[in-house]
């Protein structure tokens, strides 16, 4: 067993510390994104965790209105301001992205994409058949550059505590869980071309 010490440990840490920014840096430019979040993984494939945000992607949900019909229905006691407030900070987390990728082939282990929802969700004039076969289609563009790829979504009624239940409505975000089916491919700078041109 090789012992390492925590000085050396720490001088690894650092300098894949910085090259985890770096990647950041230059792959996620400032005006198209938001960058939370920056960590180096030390583990038999160097990796690096980043989080950041879309800075065209808005979700489909209005706090201000949604919290508005909530207060007036009298829903659960909710508080007008505060239901604003957790709201906004739902929204803020849940359209935060993360993605977890070799340091040295920019390849996808992991991650979540908040984007448009057209790919999954079905239109009232949309058969099951038709959107399965559209979400079909879609993945296949990911395919191509070597990703596999799940989806979910999440309801605006979610993101309000003490909102309670609803019928099923147009989801606030849909998310999409990419990763790599073959070491060294799903590489990061063209999953987030596939993401910006397609959802």
């Amino acid at each position: 067993m090789i012992h390492v010490s925590w000085r050396d440990y720490r001088k690894k840490f650092e300098r894949a510390k910085e090259r985890c920014e770096k990647i950041a840096k230059e792959f996620f430019p400032e005006d198209k994104y938001e960058v939370t979040y920056v960590e180096p993984v030390i583990d038999r494939v160097m990796k690096c965790r980043i989080s950041f945000r879309r800075k065209k992607f808005e979700p489909n949900i209005d706090c201000d209105e949604y919290c508005a019909a909530l207060y007036e229905w009298g829903e659960g006691g909710v508080d007008y301001n505060e239901c604003v407030e957790d709201c906004r900070e739902n929204v803020a987390s849940v359209t935060t992205n993360t993605v977890l990728i070799g340091m040295e082939t920019l390849s996808i282990f992991e991650s979540t994409f908040v984007g448009e929802c057209w790919p999954i969700w079905i239109a009232p004039d949309e058969s099951y058949e038709e959107k399965e076969k559209e979400f079909e289609e879609f993945g296949k563009a990911f395919e191509k550059i070597g990703c596999g790829i799940t989806e979910g979504w999440i309801h605006p009624h979610e993101l309000v505590p003490g909102a309670g239940e609803y019928e099923e409505e147009y989801p606030a975000a849909c998310f999409y869980h990419i990763k790599a089916l073959r070491p060294g491919e799903c590489r990061l700078p063209e999953v987030l071309e596939l993401i910006e041109e397609k959802v």
